[in-house]
């Protein structure tokens, strides 16, 4: 029997490029041998490992390149690349997790938990209020709106058109609401500056003389002040307080209650002026009613200014008329109104 089909100088270079790993295995399997009967064997079986190989090889080429690249590269076993192959083709006629789905846009579809992919089958039309830019761009257009005209772009940015009897803004309610914007950015400053003084409430000392304990504490050795007449942290927390209150939060709420402020607010105001001597659950109280006169200021003030944009502060039910000018009372008890 010949050992090559033909003897041409271009059949043998080809036969050995397409069967090296034959001959590779048939040299390992005779080499291992050490009697002629081993040699033959391992021969055999060397012959069959790589005819086998090269069938799976020629399958995997067939079915999976990427599989067979990476057996030809070494990287997996002609075996395990097999395996591997058989789990995946197992693993895709499995059913997968489909729920089906309708997107905001009335697209609608399979989800895929698994890969996390949605498949659309189809749209449908939108029905009810238009909720969405499009649809409302849409229907702007279809009763002859343009996209210049004012009211197709109220209506396509917020969905309503504007009222007919809606005025433009005068120098005067342009005024009027700056001024209750600026109202509203004092208040929210003052509420966070309340806020910081009652974080540092209790740190900060109390009882005679507080502020020149805290000047001594701040300014001498630590060991020239004991701690029990005002320690480094009780010093630093009484500067820190005052500075919130006497400085800040003080002199923001006489701009925001007024020259004519209600009892409650000028009780406040002066309660606050004379808190750092006082107890810190004392002094707690009194921040926080300070703070709840603040929210009720700066309500009433966001009500003024978003009345004076929408142009409902002048009319009858509008500005202050619908509450009265009356005294009115906080959750607990102050009594508060704007004269």
């Amino acid at each position: 029997m010949a050992i090559f089909p033909t003897l041409g100088s271009q059949v043998i270079p080809s036969w050995l490029t397409n069967n090296s790993d034959t001959l590779l295995n048939a040299g390992v399997g005779l080499l291992s041998g050490r009697t002629p009967n081993e040699q033959a064997a391992g021969l055999a079986q060397g012959v069959g490992q790589a005819r086998q190989r090269n069938k799976t090889l020629e399958f995997l080429r067939q079915n999976n390149p990427d599989l067979a690249a990476a057996v030809e590269s070494g990287a997996l076993s002609g075996g395990d690349a097999y395996k591997l192959f058989y789990q995946q083709k197992l693993e895709a006629q499995k059913p997968r997790p489909l729920s089906f789905e309708t997107l905001p846009d009335g697209t609608y579809g399979n989800f895929d938990s698994q890969t996390g992919t949605f498949s659309p089958i189809g749209k449908a039309a939108k029905a009810g209020g238009m909720d969405d830019y499009s649809n409302r761009a849409n229907a702007a257009a279809s009763l002859g709106l343009a996209p210049g005209d004012p009211r197709y772009q109220a209506f396509v940015l917020t969905g309503k058109m504007p009222r007919e009897d809606a005025q433009p803004l005068t120098t005067t309610d342009k005024k009027a609401i700056l001024e209750a914007d600026d109202a509203i950015s004092t208040n929210k400053s003052a509420i966070g500056l309340l806020d910081q003084a009652l974080a540092i409430n209790d740190k900060a000392n109390s009882g005679w003389f507080t502020g020149a304990r805290a000047t001594a504490g701040n300014n001498l050795p630590d060991w020239a002040v004991p701690d029990a007449l005002s320690s480094p942290e009780s010093s630093a927390a009484t500067t820190e307080y005052d500075n919130l209150v006497q400085q800040g939060a003080l002199s923001q709420l006489k701009t925001i209650f007024g020259g004519n402020p209600t009892e409650g607010e000028r009780a406040i105001l002066l309660e606050l002026q004379a808190s750092s001597s006082k107890p810190p659950e004392i002094r707690k109280k009194i921040l926080q009613r300070a703070k709840e006169l603040a929210n009720n200021r700066l309500m009433l003030n966001q009500q003024r200014a978003d009345q004076l944009r929408g142009g409902d502060f002048y009319k009858p039910q509008g500005g202050m008329s619908g509450s009265g000018p009356g005294p009115r009372k906080t959750s607990t008890g102050t009594t508060w109104s704007v004269e």
